[in-house]
């Protein structure tokens, strides 16, 4: 937003990955005719209730992530950034909480965190992700986040820290 905070959600406990995980503002799978742009799109409406904001595409990423007992991640993801200061009206079925966070004090917690890179889970068997790509606890202003291993990546990534 024009605050400089990252828009954050807690997955539903519905979710068949990363339940009740904190993550960033939305994921999703495209869909065979659509593109990633169209997809971010698609799913600011369906999980927040965002509408009108403008998206750049600022990198891809590939990895691999634990995700519970029966269930992981392998997957190539197109991250947007955008602004976006209007109402946030979260779908219960996605979404169970949401919170703007400074961006720079997420980065200053993500600092601390020792944590692989997403290259490196590529390479990982399944016992080593289970170790390896663990949802991450940091604690800003007093509230604490525990975020999904592809949410980590994301915020470590070089290419969005240097926004």
């Amino acid at each position: 937003n024009s605050k400089k905070e990252v828009l954050l959600q807690k997955r539903s406990a519905k979710k068949i990955v990363g339940a009740t995980w904190w993550a960033n503002a939305v994921c999703g799978n495209v869909w065979p005719t659509e593109s990633y742009f169209d997809c971010a799109l698609r799913r600011l409406k369906v999980e927040l209730g965002i509408t009108n904001v403008t998206l750049t595409p600022i990198y891809q990423f590939t990895y691999k992530a634990y995700g519970n007992d029966s269930y992981g991640e392998h997957e190539l993801d197109q991250v947007y950034v955008g602004q976006y200061d209007g109402a946030v009206v979260p779908n219960p079925e996605e979404v169970s909480d949401y919170a703007w966070v400074s961006f720079e004090k997420l980065q200053e917690a993500l600092v601390q965190v020792v944590y692989i890179n997403e290259e490196q889970s590529l390479l990982l068997s399944l016992e080593e992700l289970k170790k390896q790509t663990a949802p991450v606890l940091v604690a800003i202003d007093g509230k604490e986040f525990l975020l999904a291993p592809w949410t980590v990546f994301m915020l470590k990534n070089a290419q969005l820290r240097l926004l």
